[in-house]
């Protein structure tokens, strides 16, 4: 129960000043309690952050580890080749090596034109493709188009144009010395790509359309486009259009070191980042207490530390400075991409089990940044539960503090009431002897 305020009133004391400043004083425990409270809950934060760059760490560091060809760093090849105009793509099932492609011909479209006919009036024409099957819309219908009582080239190419997203032909009028010429060309190419358009009596025919063809090493492919997919397995060639007959060019497919270094380079910057990110957090500061890491003296973030760096050393107790990742005298993972590419280079397979699989670099990092970060038993998890747990205590104890401390003030505040309460009836009983003694002088004056 809150107790009545009579600051100073007979003692002349600011008796509410004092209070609080003794408060203040009996306070000092719950105060070093809360300061606890935010240091526990910065070192929270801090190990939440670490533990995030730990399981993205396990992530990455287990697709490098992979030694599966049709995916990951390690299953990507790349193309050579000695003529812009003839192009290959290598996909994940294909095989290093090198093969010759000639151009035996080149894709085209079917095309025609017309002159100086007049379309029948107030017909009905059908699109047909080079078979003289009638090309079919969405719902299997026959693909036409009708002319009227005048029709012109202009209104012609309008309506063909109209059936282009089903047809794949396209028309324009050229307007020549001549007269108009009605073009009609099919975005298709090869012989696919014929096409007629009738209505019975009159027929615009185009079969001109040709597939591509190329040889590779001698053996005939053809292709309805100027693409070959999968012309050897897992290569798909592109030849360009405007390419020459006979044109010739050598494909060389090969492991993609380039993506590979920089793979190798990415899990390289993550793990030092990670280590500058442990470096910062854990810094101790004798001289100045206050400017040390969150985490300073926590030696389960030190130790993973340590054993990220330790991964640089294969179970045989060598290194991988061969492959150019060394340690450096800063305590930081170092990446040489000249080593890396030279050590490829002389023996692709040993740097592949270096860097990948169960024992490789990549699944060393992957072991550590787990045994980390896993979400039930990594010990960065382990050490926050057990920091959040002291948050409750700590919290539990504040909150049994305010209880005592507001019984306190209580006490206090009766206290000085009391005090003040008998100052001012000794003050009264001063006064009313001060005013007897007056009385008793007057009387003996007389």
């Amino acid at each position: 129960m809150a107790t009545a305020s009579v600051s100073g009133l007979a003692s002349g004391i600011n008796t509410a000043e004092m209070i609080d400043q003794l408060m203040q004083l009996e306070a000092i425990s719950q105060t070093k309690l809360k300061s606890r409270v935010t240091s526990e809950q910065s070192a929270v934060t801090a190990l939440q952050n670490l533990n995030s760059k730990l399981a993205a760490l396990a992530t990455s560091a287990k697709a490098l580890a992979t030694t599966s060809t049709s995916s990951g760093a390690w299953g990507t090849l790349s193309t050579s080749t000695t003529l812009d105009a003839i192009k290959a793509t290598a996909g994940n099932t294909a095989s290093a090596g090198s093969f010759s492609v000639k151009v035996d011909a080149i894709a085209t479209s079917a095309s025609t034109s017309l002159t100086g006919t007049v379309f029948d009036a107030s017909s009905t024409f059908t699109i047909r493709d080079g078979n003289g099957d009638p090309l079919l819309d969405g719902d299997g219908n026959p693909i036409t188009f009708s002319t009227d009582a005048d029709p012109t080239y202009g209104e012609v190419a309008t309506k063909i144009n109209a059936t282009s997203t089903k047809t794949g032909l396209t028309a324009r009028v050229i307007n020549g010395d001549s007269g108009p010429v009605l073009e009609v060309t099919s975005t298709n190419t090869g012989t696919d790509s014929n096409f007629s358009i009738s209505n019975g009596t009159q027929t615009l025919t185009a079969a001109n359309g040709a597939d591509g063809r190329i040889s590779v090493n001698g053996v005939a492919i053809s292709s309805e486009t100027n693409t070959y997919t999968d012309a050897v397995t897992g290569v798909s060639v592109t030849v360009a259009p405007t390419t020459a007959v006979g044109a010739t060019a050598q494909i060389t497919v090969a492991r993609d070191a380039a993506s590979r270094s920089a793979s190798v380079k990415s899990m390289v910057d993550s793990v030092n980042e990670l280590l500058s990110a442990i470096a910062t957090q854990t810094a101790q500061n004798p001289t100045d207490p206050t400017k040390a890491g969150v985490l300073a003296g926590d030696g389960t973030v030190r130790r993973i530390s340590g054993e990220l760096l330790d991964t640089v050393y294969p179970a045989d107790n060598t290194t991988l400075a061969k492959y150019g990742v060394e340690l450096d005298r800063f305590g930081k993972l170092t990446f040489d991409a000249e080593a890396f590419a030279a050590a490829y280079a002389a023996n692709p397979d040993e740097v592949t089990t270096a860097f990948t699989g169960p024992d490789g670099f990549a699944a060393r990092i992957q072991k550590v940044a787990e045994k980390a970060s896993d979400r039930f038993e990594g010990t960065i998890t382990t050490s926050i539960q057990g920091r959040k747990t002291t948050i409750e205590t700590l919290n539990d104890s504040i909150e049994a503090w305010d209880g005592r401390l507001a019984l306190r003030r209580t006490t206090l505040e009766r206290q000085f009431l009391t005090m003040e309460t008998t100052l001012s009836n000794l003050q009264a009983q001063g006064n009313w002897l001060v005013s007897q003694l007056a009385g008793l002088t007057t009387n003996n004056s007389r």
